[in-house]
């Protein structure tokens, strides 16, 4: 099996290219940070893992992401070997990705005014581009982020 799952956010901003057939793939950064080495230090360090997407998810990388962003994307590992300038063999490993999850509010992931509010909802799957302006990624939340619920003692499960 070769599954990666990842939170984090991104370096810089998606470097976006078009292929010579025309499709589009955006290779990025992602840096993940990991628990605390030592208790007493109090650094935190992270992991920098390149990533590649493809078509739509580069578009949606493109119009919603920036330099910070957080993104949740899973895919497989991939490794590829070339030859560089000098003619010495390089491999580089990196996740192609699947589906992405932007993880912050509209404002936030794409400099937004900030009179919009809400999650952007996102969502880039191999079977197809969805998009609920109500729905934070990843979560049911059937409600809109500014609603205000009224629930009773009665409602309550206990």
């Amino acid at each position: 099996m070769n599954r990666i799952e990842l939170i984090g956010r991104l370096t810089k901003d998606a470097d976006i290219r078009q292929t010579q057939s025309g499709k589009t793939v955006a290779a990025f950064t992602l840096a993940v940070n990991r628990p605390f080495a030592k208790k007493d230090s109090g650094q935190q360090t992270a992991d920098f893992i390149r990533c590649q997407a493809w078509e739509r998810t580069a578009d949606v990388l493109r119009q919603y992401t920036h330099k910070g962003s957080q993104i949740g994307v899973s895919g497989r590992l991939q490794t590829r070997e070339y030859d560089d300038k000098d003619g010495k063999r390089q491999f580089v490993s990196e996740v192609i990705v699947e589906q992405m999850d932007l993880l912050e509010k509209r404002q936030e992931a794409a400099s937004q005014p900030a009179s919009q509010t809400g999650y952007s909802g996102y969502s880039q799957r191999t079977d197809g581009f969805k998009y609920d302006p109500n729905v934070r990624p990843s979560q049911g939340n059937p409600y809109a982020p500014d609603e205000t619920l009224d629930l009773g003692s009665d409602d309550l499960p206990f």
